[in-house]
């Protein structure tokens, strides 16, 4: 089923296309993306579509606008109305660290494995692109979740590391200005809930695991000679063979996608912090009086800004008044006693 979805070449193919071709295809592939994605009994099946999905949309804000409003009916009416697919996948990570394999038993393999790939599309699909970070924040639980998620000790080094990056993109694309979804707001809530040293320290585990470091560029290939047969053999020799989760989990952490980490793990250390020093008194809030009524036509608003204006200098000025006879009075009565 999933290798219908699965070849790169002509995922790559359509990206090159021109403009209106490639969006028609797109919207054909991504239907069908979504298609394998709505199957939440087959978690597995919804990984390998998520995968699919992320090369789709990487590097393509277009896409990933267009993605972004496509919303999955739910299975049975009583579930409520349609959601976005955002939402579903971060409903899809939750169900996947409480998946079972057929025996009845915690797969844990398959759990990060799972784990890995959805945050792994939702880092690509958040990068850069403001209104799905919006989007993603629409729902408080899916903060609440991540912060839980990023200091479990029951998950890996790895999803810790995802996780982590996920919520500094929270951050640092965030162009929202409502209270408890700005950024100031995101950098709050970690520093209360996780703390910045925990936090950063996790970008350091992540960065220094084994998935991480033996992620390599590819070497070019050396001419054939009794040396470099030599050396090989010897590497053969002394190589133990992987196992199946490092080879499942090194297709996630594959090198374009580390060399993406490692540039947004030093802008969200970069940004994090400043964005938690700006205190909330710099935001600009307009307060709901100064803002113009749905049926108030632009003379009447001006009036009414005219009056709210005149109103405030008044009692400033009273203030100041009262405040300077204050100060004569206060002075007269240290004079009189120095007397």
């Amino acid at each position: 089923m999933a290798a219908m979805i699965l070849p790169q070449v002509k995922t790559k193919a359509i990206l090159r296309t021109p403009k209106s071709t490639s969006l028609r295809h797109m919207d054909h592939g991504i239907l069908k993306i979504c298609y394998f994605l709505k199957k939440e009994s087959k978690i597995l099946t919804c990984s390998r579509a998520a995968s699919v999905l992320s090369h789709v949309i990487k590097g393509n804000n277009l896409c990933k606008e267009k993605v972004l409003h496509i919303e999955l009916l739910q299975p049975t009416p009583i579930l409520g109305s349609p959601e976005p697919l955002l939402h579903c996948m971060v409903k899809y990570l939750a169900l996947a660290s409480c998946m079972k394999s057929k025996d009845g038993k915690s797969s844990t393999s398959e759990n990060v494995f799972v784990q890995s790939v959805i945050l792994k599309l939702l880092i690509i699909w958040l990068s850069d692109c403001p209104n799905a970070v919006q989007c993603f924040l629409d729902s408080h639980s899916h903060l609440t979740y991540l912060l839980e998620l990023v200091s479990s000790p029951t998950t890996t080094v790895g999803v810790r590391g995802l996780t982590a990056v996920l919520l500094g993109e929270c951050v640092i694309y965030n162009k929202s200005n409502a209270s408890g979804k700005d950024a100031y707001s995101i950098a709050d809530a970690i520093s209360q809930k996780v703390g910045f040293t925990s936090y950063f320290l996790k970008f350091d585990e992540m960065q220094k695991s084994h998935l991480f470091t033996s992620a390599k560029p590819f070497l070019p290939i050396k001419p054939l000679t009794r040396s470099t047969v030599a050396s090989m053999d010897e590497i053969e020799y002394g190589r133990t063979e992987p196992s199946d989760e490092h080879c499942m989990l090194t297709s996630v952490f594959d090198s374009p996608f580390i060399y993406s980490l490692e540039c947004l793990v030093a802008d969200i250390r970069e940004k994090m912090v400043e964005a938690h020093r700006s205190p909330k008194s710099q935001v600009t809030v307009v307060p709901a009086d100064l803002e113009q009524q749905g049926e108030e036509n632009d003379v009447d608003y001006i009036k009414r800004l005219k009056t709210f204006v005149e109103k405030h200098y008044h009692e400033i000025q009273a203030s100041r008044d009262f405040g300077f006879m204050f100060l004569i009075n206060a002075l007269c009565q240290f004079s009189t006693s120095l007397e």
